[in-house]
């Protein structure tokens, strides 16, 4: 099993994109998920400055000289820049004065895209990247692909390997932020979900909204691991917390911002009697969940977001993840979405080798497509037919050695 820090794949990403496009690179994505190292990694091809907004030297610097980064090299890398109140305007004037000659990385702890509302948008000059935690793939070395991969064939080709196994457990136990993964220790795994907690409410969120209600957000953030994989209930959070529902609405939409939590839409169609509204919560750190088939679950769900967002950043393919359930309780984990169209199925189960039955149901209803039941044990790999879809009953981490 490989637990070094190597080059992250989404550094291949950016590094083959630049050669077509020299429009700014914005890389949002968790707090302490590898942003700066990222951004040291692709110094190594274009050096140049590191632009820390937390750092007072570098508020100085934009303050005074706001220009000066860009005309003394031919890269800039600025971290953290949103924190800044003009960070808009400021960087649509750089790059309209100093775009063709200097290369402008941007990168932050909260979602850029949620600030192009209002005037000055940087839309059209920027191409945008999230940066996920370690997925398999990207510890079994992921290559960029040309086009976008079909994941049954993917699976044909892989093979049983027991590293592949073993980091699919270590990614399991401490989840894919570097830090945790890298030590491999519990206690310092715990320090860290610890303050990383602590810098997100009283840091991040504290600075970036006017909420004074800290202590009762963190008792929420407590509430969310045992609700990975269900329907999120903003009632329930209501009445336990003693708080309108508007403040809870709120605080959801910010932890979604910060890259605390994802939220999962249903996928409705045509089909009749389908849930239409309500979305499933899972958290970008798997290793908070203790439950291990929620824990599972939430697993399979982060590295299927992943493989979606990158291949659609790519321009590879456009593909959202959904779920599919309907008002008699029929439910299929995650649908993969090409073009808006229903795809593939995705079925996490811990341990039943058993197909659900609400892998066939909804196959038949959303036009015949096929579908994988995934589950813990390594080493299986298994298919039925049923007309013209294929249903394949495969270890998560034979599927996804291959899927980043």
């Amino acid at each position: 099993m490989t637990t070094e820090l190597t080059p992250r794949s989404l550094v291949r990403v950016i590094l083959k994109e630049r050669e077509d496009y020299r429009k700014m690179i914005f890389v949002s994505g968790p707090r302490q998920v590898g942003k700066t190292t990222l951004f040291k990694q692709l110094m190594a091809t274009y050096p140049g400055p590191l632009m820390n907004w937390d750092d007072l030297d570098s508020r100085k610097l934009i303050a005074h000289h706001p220009y000066q980064p860009f005309e003394n090299h031919t890269a800039v890398y600025f971290d953290e820049i949103h924190k800044y109140p003009r960070w808009k305007n400021y960087l649509k004037g750089a790059f309209d004065l100093y775009g063709d000659r200097c290369l402008i990385h941007v990168t932050g702890s909260v979602k850029l895209d949620v600030y192009r509302r209002g005037g000055d948008s940087l839309l059209g000059r920027y191409l945008l990247f999230l940066l996920h935690p370690f997925s398999l793939a990207e510890k079994c070395g992921w290559k960029v692909p040309a086009a976008l991969p079909d994941p049954l064939r993917v699976l044909k080709k892989s093979l049983p390997v027991k590293e592949h196994s073993e980091t699919w457990s270590h990614l399991e136990k401490f989840g894919g932020f570097p830090e945790p993964f890298l030590a491999g220790s519990e206690k310092r795994h715990r320090n860290w979900l610890r303050t990383r907690h602590e810098r997100l409410v009283r840091e991040d969120i504290r600075d970036m909204s006017r909420i004074r209600e800290l202590a009762l957000m963190e008792q929420m953030i407590a509430l969310l691991p045992e609700r990975s994989g269900q329907l999120l209930s903003l009632n329930s959070l209501r009445e336990i917390l003693e708080v309108s529902h508007e403040a809870v609405r709120h605080w959801i939409d910010l932890l979604e911002q910060f890259y605390y939590l994802f939220l999962i839409p249903p996928y409705a169609g045509r089909l009749g009697r389908a849930l239409k509204k309500e979305r499933k919560l899972y958290l970008w750190d798997w290793s908070e969940v203790t439950e291990p088939g929620p824990r599972f679950e939430n697993m399979v769900a982060s590295h299927l977001l992943k493989w979606c967002d990158l291949m659609t950043q790519m321009g590879l393919g456009n593909l959202k993840l959904n779920y599919v359930r309907d008002k008699e309780k029929n439910e299929v984990d995650f649908v993969l979405l090409k073009e808006n169209k229903p795809w593939l199925l995705v079925e996490a189960k811990l341990s039943d080798t058993n197909f659900s039955p609400s892998l066939f149901r909804f196959s038949e209803r959303l036009g015949g497509i096929s579908g994988i039941q995934l589950i813990r044990q390594s080493g299986v790999l298994s298919e039925k037919r049923s007309g013209q879809a294929s249903f394949f009953m495969a270890s998560a981490d034979r599927f996804f050695s291959g899927l980043i």
